[in-house]
């Protein structure tokens, strides 16, 4: 009871509906300042607090996201009709505000379109079927933990082959508390360093790379499917290539499942080839 009572002196709580956040983009865009829908949120509960309170000391509510994530939203608070195109709707909304978009947002124009499907998480195994049904698969091999068996087994059934495990492509162990972007970040920073009673990223790449050489050695010559996770994958990727770091690790942890092509000659490196994400929200 004490601690709420002192907490509801320092803090103000309060929230936005949909029509509520849409004006406040409006009034904000009227004033001269171009928001994102966060962002009005944050506006809308200063005004509300302001208006309960009588407090009229000078305040800063903190832009939390760029009006550019969120185009559709915010050419439609601004009384603008957004085109069909979501690629488009960056160049329409700073032609129409002229503000100018973030310059990696901006550049997305004319580029070729990668991933064009969105799929429910239970339909997974069979976007995995699709893509390998025509491959010629020649063997299967997976880490022994569920979540990696369960995406690729339609795809073995299909083929009519088992699929074998090999525990050294597990995941990276850790303990509660170990997965957030600020452990991730500190991991990928030293490559040795592990949180107390979990495992680092040098041992994780040294297992799954031993368990990737002998499947290629076994299988020379097959098309293989293995099944893995998005941080033992990609401590293979920088194996491979050192310039794969944290922010490309980042990029993919929220795709489940993640198709990815690498090539080899023998056990020699060659390429690799994106083919088919689906996204998940990462939880951490």
């Amino acid at each position: 009871g004490e601690m709420l009572r002192q907490l509801q002196e320092l803090f103000y709580g309060g929230f936005c509906g949909e029509e509520e956040t849409s004006a406040a983009v409006e009034m904000m865009y009227r004033c001269g300042y171009l928001i994102d829908t966060h962002t009005a949120v944050a506006a809308k509960v200063l005004t509300d607090y302001r208006k309960e309170t009588g407090d009229t000391t000078p305040a800063i509510f903190v832009s939390t996201a760029s009006p550019y994530k969120f185009c559709d939203s915010v050419l439609t608070a601004i009384g603008e009709k957004p085109v069909k195109n979501s690629v488009e709707r960056i160049g329409q909304l700073q032609t129409v505000t002229g503000v100018s978009a973030p310059a990696r947002l901006a550049a997305l124009e004319g580029k070729e379109i990668r991933f064009d499907q969105v799929i429910r998480k239970e339909k997974m195994e069979r976007v995995v079927l699709d893509f390998f049904s025509d491959k010629e698969i020649g063997a299967f091999c997976c880490s022994p933990y569920r979540r990696s068996l369960d995406t690729i087994i339609e795809a073995a059934r299909y083929y009519g082959q088992d699929i074998r495990t090999d525990e050294r492509l597990r995941e990276r162990e850790t303990v509660p508390g170990g997965n957030c972007r600020e452990l991730f970040r500190k991991r990928w920073a030293d490559f040795d360093w592990h949180e107390p009673g979990g495992e680092s990223l040098r041992s994780v790449q040294r297992r799954n790379i031993a368990a990737l050489t002998d499947i290629l050695t076994a299988e020379d010559g097959k098309n293989i499917v293995i099944g893995t996770h998005g941080t033992a994958l990609s401590t293979v990727l920088n194996y491979f290539d050192p310039g794969f770091g944290c922010d490309d690790f980042l990029r993919i942890i929220d795709w489940m499942p993640y198709i990815i092509e690498l090539d080899f000659e023998g056990t020699r490196y060659l390429t690799r080839t994106e083919h088919v994400h689906v996204e998940k929200v990462f939880i951490g």
